[in-house]
């Protein structure tokens, strides 16, 4: 069995901003990047030690990948971009990079509606039924038989409640 713990990344730049750079160029707050650090702290305490992170391209889910890698003590080079996890991926295209990394615990860094449309098709449910705020996360069990990929919700944590654990 494989885990997949998917992190959503934390809120960007205002794209009203007139010195917003391009989408894929924007970073995270400074209120974003530390709520970043006390969910991978959370996420110690939970007891996840990825393999392998995967990240979406994005700059914004990059930095988060690799403030999660840091509190984790992840080495950078189990970082990995990839496309399947940009916003405009269809979840077909993360199952085969999984399958191929062959980690029993990946996480992975991306978007919404990326991540709800993941979390909808590994439980069966409708689209919307599944989703994730920025900075929330969620651990599925992965079933990967023959082309067939399911999954069984572990837990699905909105930030404020992901955070807490960072605190006690």
């Amino acid at each position: 069995m494989t885990q997949l713990v998917l992190m959503r990344h934390g809120t960007a730049v205002d794209r009203g901003d007139p010195l917003c750079p391009a989408d894929a160029d924007r970073p995270l707050t400074v209120r974003a990047a530390s709520r970043a650090k006390l969910s991978a702290r959370a996420l110690r305490t939970l007891g996840v030690t990825p393999q392998l992170i995967l990240s979406s391209p994005y700059l914004r889910a990059m930095q988060t990948a690799k403030i999660v890698a840091a509190e984790l003590s992840i080495p950078k080079k189990r970082i990995r971009a990839s496309e399947a996890l940009a916003p405009e991926a269809s979840p077909a295209d993360l199952w085969s990079e999984v399958r191929a990394a062959g980690r029993d615990l990946i996480l992975c860094v991306g978007h919404g509606p990326g991540l709800d449309a993941l979390l909808a098709e590994l439980l069966g449910t409708p689209a919307r039924a599944m989703w994730l705020k920025k900075g929330g996360a969620a651990a599925v069990e992965l079933s990967l038989e023959g082309d067939a990929v399911t999954g069984k919700l572990e837990w699905l944590l909105p930030p404020r409640l992901l955070r807490s654990f960072a605190r006690s």
